[in-house]
């Protein structure tokens, strides 16, 4: 299967998954309350939120930029065109995972190597993991009384998850044996979706470019000053996230408040291990854990529908320009 039928096949299946599940909740509610929400509904808050959601792409960019930085100085412009590539497979796979091997490529193509472009994303997604585990639990602090025991397991498993991914992260920096694994499956999903050849030769030069990925993210790791900053970035690109989702409820009359973002932060991290590509079909369920009763349902019903357009559905269509945009004018493939 080509690398252009497989994403096509995982993005026809997150739109069919998509499609049944607003199809499902709007039979129960009712279409003709989700009708009257829809046209009541104040629309210059879903274009704040589709808005708040592109400022979130250009901080991604920014965070690439810092960490790429101390390898190689790469424009600001070139940092966001990898970004929106990283973004786009990420979206539509499962656990947001699909992006790395392109985002080391390209980095690749801008002369890092692969084994330090890898250690550069690690180590960024390393902090990405602590930032989003601190901003939930500091939620769930401030919510605790407010939520029902339900609620406090979804967001203490989110947190689980997350934090123990940080630390797995930590290990592979700092594990020799973890870090050869890990750098031959990256290596070896290059190769699978043909973005590199001669595998073999790369293979036999494993333990060198493992010693230089160790070398690069123990430099990153004595670098106070980076690990503050791209930890801090993290927590604003999580919260305006989050923010997207009290700007489409403001629309519906909800009046957005600390306990609203607090929600939608634990809501977001609680959906994080739904294994469906955007955890659609999930993320759904749990926004009205966290949401009921906050507003008439038909009224969240259609917010989740316009809040999944404005930060999942247009943000594919957006980060897909730049992927056809490449991928009409070359064939990937890295050379060694």
């Amino acid at each position: 299967m080509s690398i252009e039928k497989k994403y096509l096949r995982n993005i026809l299946l997150l739109i069919v998954i998509g499609f049944l599940t607003y199809a499902v909740m709007s039979f129960f509610q009712g279409f003709e309350k989700i009708e009257s929400s829809f046209l009541n509904y104040k629309f210059e808050n879903f274009l704040y939120a589709f808005f708040v959601i592109c400022i979130s792409w250009f901080v991604e960019a920014c965070m690439l930029k810092i960490v790429t930085g101390k390898i190689k100085k790469i424009s600001f412009l070139k940092n966001f065109r990898i970004a929106m590539i990283t973004q786009f497979f990420n979206l539509i796979t499962p656990f947001y995972t699909g992006g790395q091997p392109f985002t080391v490529y390209y980095y690749s193509k801008e002369g890092i190597d692969y084994e330090k472009s890898i250690a550069a994303i690690l180590y960024k997604t390393y902090t990405f993991q602590i930032a989003i585990s601190l901003l939930a639990t500091i939620s769930l602090v401030f919510s605790w009384f407010e939520l029902n025991e339900i609620m406090i397991g979804f967001v203490f498993m989110g947190i689980l998850i997350n934090a123990g991914m940080a630390f797995f992260m930590f290990l592979i920096g700092h594990n020799g044996k973890i870090g050869i694994f890990v750098v031959n499956f990256i290596m070896k999903i290059l190769r699978r979706i043909k973005l590199i050849k001669n595998f073999e030769k790369v293979k036999s030069e494993i333990e060198h470019r493992t010693t230089e990925f160790h070398s690069v993210f123990k430099e990153f790791g004595k670098q106070r000053k980076l690990f503050f900053r791209l930890t801090i970035l993290n927590v604003l690109n999580y919260s305006l996230y989050a923010l997207s989702a009290v700007l489409i409820l403001r629309g519906i009359g909800l009046i957005p408040d600390l306990n609203v973002f607090n929600r939608t932060v634990m809501l977001n991290i609680s959906a994080s291990a739904v294994p469906t590509p955007g955890t659609s079909g999930g993320i759904e369920g749990i926004y009205f854990l966290f949401l009921n009763g906050m507003a008439e349902n038909n009224d969240l019903t259609l917010g989740v529908f316009l809040w999944r357009i404005a930060s999942y559905y247009l943000s594919i269509l957006c980060s897909g320009l730049f992927v056809f945009k490449i991928f009409s004018k070359e064939k990937p493939e890295i050379k060694t």
